[in-house]
């Protein structure tokens, strides 16, 4: 699947690829077992299925990170294309489809979106008490009613 985004009359591609990685680490979290910022894929994911527009600001940022820093658009120019692209009349949700559909379909992300659901899929049943089980159960069968729409 390929994207685009025309910014400032160029037309940008998205790539999945190590720069994209490197670009979304920052939306993680420090974990101090590993001394590292992790999650940053699976928090972009989350934001996109969940509809926040920022995500694809942050999407597009880190699917232009393989033009490197002087060819790079700046967030800005992708926040102006988007906008403009939604005041044209695209549908905003095609937007969050479009870039959810593009990393689930990317050999270099599906195995990593793959494990994500899988793990969102064990939430149904966990929890230390019954209070616990049930919070994760509605969290789980929201985040499923989001994947569902986001798939659609």
């Amino acid at each position: 699947m390929t994207l685009t985004l025309t910014i400032n009359e160029k037309e940008y591609t998205a790539k999945a690829s190590f720069a994209f990685l490197k670009s979304v680490q920052s939306l993680g979290q420090f974990t101090e077992q590993t001394g590292k910022i992790e999650g940053g894929l699976e928090a972009l994911i989350t934001a996109l299925v969940s509809n926040d527009i920022d995500s694809l600001v942050d999407f597009w940022s880190a699917a232009t990170a393989h033009y490197g820093k002087k060819d790079k658009p700046t967030r800005e120019q992708i926040e102006i294309s988007l906008e403009n692209i939604i005041e044209d009349g695209k549908d905003i949700e095609e937007l969050f489809k479009e870039a959810y559909k593009f990393m689930r379909e990317s050999g270099f992300f599906k195995k990593r979106i793959k494990l994500l659901w899988e793990q969102i899929e064990m939430m149904k049943t966990s929890g230390t008490t019954e209070e616990k089980k049930q919070e994760n159960e509605q969290t789980y069968e929201q985040f499923m009613k989001m994947k569902a729409e986001i798939e659609a």
